[in-house]
């Protein structure tokens, strides 16, 4: 298990960079709603506003999947640099860590989408019932 911690480190920093690119393009408007890449669930797939609501809403968690992928890297490689043979223990939990971290801020990330595209679509619903005045309080 000499590389595992490594290798999972980067490939948790290469799914978290993924996850800001696509954010942040779909809340600028450069990645238009589709089906195969993005937050794709139902409130931000059901409007172009929707879609790009929850996908800035959720770009300041992927950049916190970032920050904790680099850190669990940095991790990863500094228990690596170690003379001393690490125990299976410490790098089972050094990898749980890590990973269940960048899962788990992941996860906000869709729940920040959720909220923001759900927002919007109230939004959308009041000014399709009121006019353009109706105001979401």
């Amino acid at each position: 298990m000499d590389y595992v911690l490594i290798i999972a480190a980067v490939s948790t920093l290469h799914g978290a960079v993924i996850m800001v690119v696509v954010c942040v393009g779909a809340r600028g408007g450069g990645m238009e709603r589709n089906h195969t890449i993005g937050i794709r669930i139902w409130s931000t797939m059901s409007s172009h506003r929707a879609w790009a609501a929850g996908h800035g809403a959720a770009a300041p968690w992927c950049w916190a999947g970032v920050v904790l992928s680099v850190l669990f890297l940095i991790t990863a490689v500094v228990l690596h640099q170690d003379d001393e043979r690490l125990s299976e223990g410490l790098q089972n939990s050094v990898l749980g860590a890590g990973i269940g971290s960048v899962i788990l801020v992941l996860l906000l990330a869709i729940w920040a989408a959720d909220r923001a595209a759900k927002r919007v679509l109230v939004e959308e619903h009041l000014e399709e019932e009121y006019g353009a005045d109706a105001e979401l309080r």
